[in-house]
């Protein structure tokens, strides 16, 4: 039996479940390269098909199709009609798709995959579905069709806030739920915790999707410095949101105020969600917790509250929106069994796996590295002393993690013993800002040697201190408050990665990496061994291991770029525009324009209409044409808007 979920709305995904179990899942943004990557209507094929190609089955085979659409007051994400003309999968208005509200897939991404019987399920998020008294909802495709053509539906909309569910094995039951009140007042708007912390990120980072970046400054911060000021005052079980807040702080933007409004919003929240259990606690008997919504990716009020009060605890490492597609697909199978599903997720790895043949490909295409297949023992040595040393290592392995958190198949991983690592990953690689920490993984029977832990932590998704003894001996993943996002690593979830922290461990006393995720600041995670290489070349990584494959960067020749053929990436577009009078040339890449004189721009031109049909030599007539042509894609491959490879190559930009 399979069904696919599929999320709209910003970290648009989707999800394939076979049988209780998900075999496929990919966010949008992964195959785009375009950060919290969006649909607002039914328009791109690529996520539900990578889905589809994973487990080699087409769209027909597919039983149900499951979507969640945010809002059903009339232009909401996910309604907008007519779809766009050129989608022709499926027919969204057919009995074979369902569509359902915001909040109830995320407590279904929540309780379906973990293992536990009966449990509680909180959601919160800045604002879930908005719907005729903010109820949950279910509609079949021909319902959902006659609700767009009908008339306005009666009863006040309300969107969700906050909502908490008790779920067993045969059945759910809404016990309370917080909406987004209306409102008229010219102030910043705060009524909602998940709601709250956005504002406050858009505050001081200027994007409401920064939230991570608050839970970073907030230890910095100190939250008595403006006496009485909260953004949300907590009353035994009761939270009142303040809207008069910001009179206290400068204009937004980052500066050092900043850090004190950080400090608040975090202690605010970790006294509200406390205050949220002990009165969900009133109304149940059950103490395991389950939890999804954006404000559960704040691990810091995770491992404080939620570790304190839950009995079993799981909380979706994809809790932000794309885990709604995960959501979708067991809702979607849970209603066809007549059951909910049971089903214990121990990993994150749900991206599709990249054939030792499709990698090989891969590396043939460019010129500019050493690569070097290697049995695994031997790897796993070089590896670990390379990152004794202190080199900078990116790993690549199986099928990407879904989430927002790399956990050993994307990842980069250095010596979180020296003291310059993180100010000299941030440098070389990361371009962070200062204040944000980095995060450890360690094997899990090694942990409460060097970690205060109380329970294990998978997905990096609590906080733990680092114990007193180890705080000098692991400076680049001790925060400024000697807290870390700790993951624990099981050798059956990752064996590679878990006999390397050993090995590492050996050569060192401590078994623990930095771990971080496979990207830039501003770029998703790398999807496919060519978004690894990508990364790899255009930042000073030390190393890259795909797979089995160690690769390290070389230096060509003059000869071997004239003989090659210069490909540009698939992003990479000229700019030409009248402006005052003067004609503006320039190269991007979709995030920045390069300038370009005449000159250059008109052989940037003639590359890219021969984008790797010609090598530079067949492209001119000269040797002063050649100079021009090899200085021009030079400059282009320091800015990894191009690579010289062997082989032609038909790329559409």
């Amino acid at each position: 039996m399979f069904v696919l979920g599929i999320n709209y709305s910003h970290d648009a995904a989707a999800c394939l479940v076979e049988d209780g179990k998900v075999v496929a899942a990919i966010q949008k943004e992964r195959l785009t390269r375009r950060k919290h990557d969006l649909e607002r209507t039914i328009s791109d094929e690529r996520m539900i098909q990578y889905c589809l190609d994973a487990r080699g089955i087409s769209i027909d085979e597919v039983d149900l199709i499951v979507s969640n659409v945010q809002s059903l007051s009339y232009g909401g994400v996910g309604l907008t009609t007519p779809l766009q003309k050129d989608f022709s999968l499926f027919d969204p208005f057919s009995e074979k798709h369902l569509f359902i509200s915001h909040h109830l897939a995320h407590a279904y991404s929540a309780f379906s995959p973990s293992g536990q019987s009966e449990s509680i399920v909180m959601v919160i998020d800045a604002a879930g579905s908005s719907s005729p008294e903010g109820k949950d909802y279910v509609m079949a495709g021909p319902e959902m069709k006659k609700y767009l053509l009908g008339p306005t539906p009666k009863g006040e909309f309300k969107s969700e806030a906050e909502s908490y569910y008790l779920f067993t094995n045969n059945s759910y039951k809404l016990l309370d739920r917080f909406y987004l009140p209306s409102h008229s007042s010219e102030m910043i708007y705060t009524g909602g915790i998940g709601m709250a912390y956005a504002i406050v990120s858009n505050y001081i980072f200027d994007d409401p999707l920064e939230s991570g970046k608050v839970m970073g400054l907030a230890p910095y911060g100190d939250c008595n410095f403006h006496r009485g000021v909260n953004i949300m005052s907590s009353n035994e079980d009761k939270v009142i949101f303040n809207n008069n807040w910001q009179l206290n702080f400068n204009k937004p933007g980052f500066h050092e105020d900043q850090k004190h409004l950080a400090a608040i919003m975090q202690r605010d929240l970790e006294n509200a969600l406390e205050a949220r259990i002990k009165s969900i606690f009133k109304k149940t008997t059950t103490r395991n917790i389950c939890y999804a919504g954006g404000v559960a990716l704040n691990c810091v009020a995770n491992g404080k509250v939620l570790s304190k009060y839950a009995n079993e605890l799981f909380i979706q490492p994809a809790a932000n929106d794309a885990g709604i597609a995960i959501g979708c697909a067991y809702y979607g199978y849970s209603f066809l069994k007549k059951q909910n599903a049971h089903y214990k997720q121990t990993h994150d790895y749900l991206g599709k796996k990249y054939t030792s043949q499709e990698v090989s490909n891969v590396l043939s295409n460019y010129l500019v590295v050493n690569k070097e297949r290697t049995p695994n023992d031997q790897l796993i040595n070089e590896v670990a002393k390379r990152l004794e040393k202190g080199e900078i290592v990116a790993w690549f392995e199986g099928g990407s993690e879904f989430g927002p958190r790399s956990l050993g198949h994307r990842s980069i991983i250095c010596n979180p013993m020296l003291s310059n690592m993180k100010s000299k990953l941030n440098e070389r690689v990361k371009h962070r800002e200062s204040f944000r920490p980095f995060a450890p993984v360690c094997p899990v029977e090694c942990a409460d040697s060097y970690f205060e832990v109380n329970r294990e932590s998978p997905f990096m998704l609590l906080s733990f201190d680092v114990k007193s003894d180890y705080r000098e001996s692991l400076p680049a993943i001790t925060h400024v408050d000697n807290s870390t996002r700790l993951q624990t690593l099981h050798e059956k979830e990752h064996p590679r990665l878990h006999k390397l922290l050993h090995k590492f461990g050996e050569l060192t006393s401590i078994p623990v990496l930095l771990n971080t995720s496979f990207n830039v600041m501003g770029e998703p995670i790398v999807e496919t061994p060519e978004d690894a290489i990508n990364c790899f070349l255009s930042t000073d990584i030390d190393v890259l291991v795909i797979e089995n494959w160690i690769i390290t960067k070389k230096e060509l020749d003059r000869q071997s770029k004239v003989n090659s053929y210069p490909v540009f990436r698939p992003s990479i577009t000229l700019i030409s525009e009248e402006s005052q009078g003067y004609q503006l040339l320039g190269i991007s890449n979709g995030k920045k324009i390069t300038p370009l004189k005449h000159e250059e721009f008109e052989v940037a031109r003639t590359l890219l209409l021969n984008n790797g049909q010609k090598t530079l030599n067949e492209l001119v007539d000269s040797e002063f044409q050649l100079e021009k042509h090899l200085k021009l894609c030079e400059a282009f491959e320091q800015l990894n808007y191009l690579n010289f490879t062997f082989e032609k190559h038909t790329i559409t930009t």
